[in-house]
């Protein structure tokens, strides 16, 4: 269920169709009670939200079903609002992770997962944006987990688990790197289909203008090329 107050989902709904709000303390520590927490690192009680993403993505693919895109766009919001600090809640059974691993990175299955659901909702839509954002938690997993020639599992993990989803991350940017042509069309901003310095003169020259002739520049949709783009 979508709680559109504070724009994230429950972590559970009753048989009756309504939200469990009650607060994670005591014995309901370890239940998704309250709003759903999406970077959560603890594998005992997961709730799955990267994996409901992705199931609400395939769904809108292979129907077409707008209510089904309207619920992937939640979660694409849900994603985007949380992807740079990566907060969880802090409670008691995995207390301090928000505060001193979190920023560093995530699991490679939350990246992967993440990754693959932007990419499904490229492909479906050819909406520029769902592929930046498949970019942008790519180069977060790489500079999180590549160290000396080979992907880690977690930040923290000096040792692998077939849990942590290493090969769903490898699997995940191999799409992505798929989506190469795309990259260098957006980045060719003088049009000579070539990416080289001439672009990012161009670039310098429309920042902070209206971005036409620079549209692909205007990541935000704001009407500028500025350094949010």
């Amino acid at each position: 269920g979508y709680d559109p107050a504070a724009e994230t989902y429950w972590g559970t709904i009753r048989l009756d169709g309504t939200p469990d709000t009650s607060p994670r303390t005591g014995s309901l520590a370890a239940f998704p009670t309250g709003h759903i927490d999406f970077w959560q690192p603890n594998v005992i009680d997961r709730e799955f939200p990267a994996e409901a993403a992705q199931a609400y993505a395939n769904a809108f693919a292979k129907t077409g079903d707008p209510g089904m895109r309207t619920a992937a766009d939640r979660w694409a919001g849900v994603i985007r609002d949380t992807m740079v600090e990566k907060e969880t809640l802090d409670v008691s059974i995995y207390a301090g992770y928000s505060e001193q691993w979190a920023p560093l990175g995530t699991y490679a299955e939350h990246y992967a997962r993440t990754i693959d659901f932007f990419l499904t909702m490229f492909t479906e839509t050819g909406e520029d944006h769902y592929l930046f954002s498949a970019r942008d938690l790519a180069k977060d997993a790489v500079s999180s987990l590549y160290y000396e020639g080979l992907f880690r599992g977690h930040p923290n993990k000096p040792y692998y688990e077939e849990l942590d989803g290493v090969p769903l991350l490898l699997e995940a940017l191999l799409h992505l790197d798929a989506h190469e042509a795309e990259f260098r069309k957006f980045a060719d901003f003088d049009g000579d289909s070539d990416v080289d310095l001439d672009d990012y003169q161009a670039l310098i020259g429309a920042w902070g203008q209206e971005t036409a002739p620079y549209a692909g520049g205007d990541v935000t949709g704001d009407g500028l090329v500025d350094l949010r783009d």
